[in-house]
């Protein structure tokens, strides 16, 4: 096994622990406090939407929307994904 192999097998390892913090992490945390708007605009943080998108749907302002998702993703409730060159929300 080469030094790069381990590296990566480190890396890997170091990852799968990381990701198993944050699922107990999460199971410990409150549940955020949701409001309606909000609910509605977790309906398009499927990783399918840009912000632009999200706009044209719902027929908010930007600055309305922006601050929306930027609340949600404090929450930890959605985060932001770069897909095929696009940002799209998730749900967490």
């Amino acid at each position: 096994m080469s030094k790069d192999d381990e590296i990566l097998g480190s890396l890997k390892n170091i990852e799968k622990k990381l990701d198993d913090l944050i699922k107990i992490q999460k199971s410990m945390a409150p549940e955020a406090k949701i409001n309606e708007n909000e609910k509605k605009l977790l309906e398009f943080c499927n990783s399918k939407y840009t912000i632009n998108e999200i706009v044209e749907k719902t027929k908010k302002k930007k600055s309305v929307i922006e601050v929306m998702l930027s609340r949600l993703r404090g929450k930890g409730v959605i985060k932001s994904v770069n897909t095929k060159g696009k940002i799209v929300y998730s749900k967490v």
